[in-house]
Formats: C-alpha cells, structure tokens, sequence
C-alpha cells in the first residue's frame, strides 16, 4: 500500500510539473503574439504620423498666412481709427478757432468764417471745406475700416477643411493608440503570468542549489538577470553567484573570478539542483569531476551518490576516466570499468580474484 501511495504521489507531481510546462509555453506564446500585435500597431501609428505630416505643414502655412492677414487689417484699422481721431481733433479745433476768432475780431469777417491760418493748415491737409464733404468722407473711411475686419473666403475654407481633416486623423491616432495600450495591457498580463512563473521555478533551484553549496562549506546563489532593459526577453538569463572562502563576498560564476575547478563544483551542484525539479529517464554527465581538487571531487561525489541513488531518482550515468581511491559507493550503483586497447589481454583472461586480493592489500 505504501508503495502504490507513493506511485500515485509521484504520478500526481509529475501531471503537476507538466500543467506548469504546458502553462509557461502557452504563456510565452501568448507574449510573442502580443508583442508582434503591439509592433504592427506602433508600425501602423508610424505610417499615419508620417502621412499626416505634410497636411499639417500646409496647415501651419495657411495658419502664418491668415495670422498676418488678420494682422494686417488690425494694423489698417487702427491707422483708421488713429486717422478718424486727428479729424475729429481737428473739427474741435476748427470749432475753437472758429469761436474765437468770432469773438476776438468780431468785424471784417463773415458770419462763421474761420480764421485764414485755420483755412490754410485746412488745404494743407487737402481736407473738404464743407461740413457735408467732411460727413461723406468719414462715412467713407468708417465703411473701409469695417471693410478691412473680412478675409478671403477661400482661405476660410481652405483653413476648415484642413482642420477637419486633422481631427480626423487625430482621432483614427486616438483609436490607434486605444488599440496599443490594449495589446500592451495583454502583453503585461501575459508577461506577469510568465514571469510569476519563472520566478518560482528560479526561486526553486535557488534554494536546492543554496542547500547543496552549503552543505560543502561554501555559500552559493542563483537569480534571474533579466538584462539592461525590462522587456529585452533574449537577454533573460541565470545569474549564479558563489563563494569558497569566507574572506571573499559572493561573485558572479565567470572565467575571471574562478578557478576552473571551483567552476566545475558550481557546474556540477546546478546540475544537481535541477535535476530535482525535472523528471526525465536518465541523466548522462561527462567528467564532470575533472578540474576539481580532491576534497571538492570527493564531496561532490558523494552529494552526486546520495541524491542520484534515492528511490524517486532517475537513472545516473557519470562517464569519468579516473575516480578518486576510498570512495563510498552505495549499494544502488553499478560500477563499468572499461579496458580496451591494441595491447589489452582479454576479459576472458582475468582473474577478478586475484585482482580484488591485490587491490586488498594495496589499499
């Protein structure tokens, strides 16, 4: 009964490990389809900019020129307005004079006669001397000043219609944009539901690996790099930072930092940490021992033994041309020694007693 327990329990893990697979493949489809909708929008959004971009240059020539003609009649229309005032200064003044000439002589004049210096600055100025010539000739510059407030028509409409069409084609951006920000708020989803997930599995063969390193003396961690930029997915990657030395803080596992023995340890305690998330048939690893010293060759060993020979393990094929004399091997192992070569008696030949009696007394 335990057994079967056991069976259906391991079952259970395997379905389990294979839903989450099954689940960040689909996610990162998911994603590379957002991302390809969200490049065709930015693409098309492109296209309408650059389209839209000449009418908005004759738009702002339009514009300049119906801004100067509009300045224009502004400027005429307070000459006008400055010319309408010098009149009606001068008419007061003419008055003045007028009265007071009438009242300073009072003979040798006629009844409502200006003065001859009024008359003269009058003829200067090439003004009407009669009071209804004076009349018509400011109806005549109050109709031109009012006059001047009117445009060309066809720089009206022309100034319409391109303003229509501008807000239509900032409208079709608008939606444009709308379009975008929902295949963005997709892609963000499906990118937190692919990143939950790989979070978790790196936070998984952190801690395996963590354990591991630690329980050969030294300290060890690894982490997701996701690069110089969020969304740059080809430069995701594993960061695998270690120790060997107390005196020494944790570094990043590269060729500069390590020796090539101390990267084997690492290499091989990775390879252990995940061979414990995943379930395959078999596991084949080629000298994976060389390189290394003797007491992190014999440690690692002996991890590889008690992991890789547990009940719930694949089977472990650890291909090696020397191995360290004095090691423990488990009763769980099967150990090929392979003798071939021009020069090599055969197997028939042996005598595996006398071989295991020397190798007796030789150790």
């Amino acid at each position: 009964m335990a057994g079967s327990s056991m069976e259906m329990e391991k079952e259970e893990k395997v379905a389990k490990r294979k839903k989450l697979v099954m689940q960040m493949v689909k996610s990162a489809e998911q994603l590379q389809a957002a991302i390809a909708e969200a490049s065709k929008v930015r693409l098309a959004m492109e296209l309408c900019r650059l389209a839209a971009q000449p009418l908005e240059e004759i738009i702002e020539e339009k514009v300049k020129a119906l801004n100067a003609a509009v300045e224009s009649v502004k400027e005429l229309k307070v000459e006008m307005e400055k010319m309408a005032r010098e009149m009606e200064e001068g008419m007061q003044a003419l008055g003045v004079a007028l009265r007071e000439a009438k009242a300073t002589t009072g003979v040798g004049q006629k009844r409502d006669e200006p003065p001859p210096e009024v008359v003269n600055n009058w003829e200067k100025e090439k003004l009407p001397s009669r009071v209804e010539d004076i009349e018509v000739l400011n109806t005549e510059l109050q109709a031109q000043a009012d006059c001047m407030d009117t445009v060309d028509p066809r720089i009206v409409a022309d100034y319409t219609k391109l303003k229509e069409t501008v807000t239509e084609l900032q409208q079709d951006i608008d939606r444009r944009e709308t379009t975008m920000a929902d295949a963005l708020a997709k892609m963000e989803e499906v990118k937190e539901a692919w990143l939950t997930s790989l979070t978790s599995l790196v936070e998984r063969i952190n801690t395996k690996f963590s354990a591991h390193f630690a329980s050969m003396g030294f300290a060890g961690e690894v982490g997701l790099s996701r690069g110089q930029h969020e969304n740059d997915f080809e430069n995701y990657g594993v960061k695998i930072r270690v120790k060997y030395r107390d005196s020494e803080p944790l570094q990043e596992l590269t060729a500069h930092h390590q020796s090539g023995g101390e990267r084997s340890v690492a290499t091989a305690l990775y390879m252990l940490a995940l061979q414990e998330l995943t379930t395959v048939p078999f596991r084949c690893v080629d000298e994976i021992n060389q390189g290394m010293d003797a007491k992190n060759e014999r440690r690692v060993f002996e991890l590889l033994v008690r992991t890789s020979c547990s009940e719930s393990s694949a089977q472990y094929f650890l291909l090696t041309p020397k191995l360290l004399p004095g090691l423990n091997y488990s009763p769980r192992m099967n150990v090929l020694v392979v003798n071939n070569g021009p020069h090599m008696c055969h197997h028939k030949e042996w005598d595996m007693a006398s071989f295991h009696t020397r190798a007796a007394q030789a150790s």
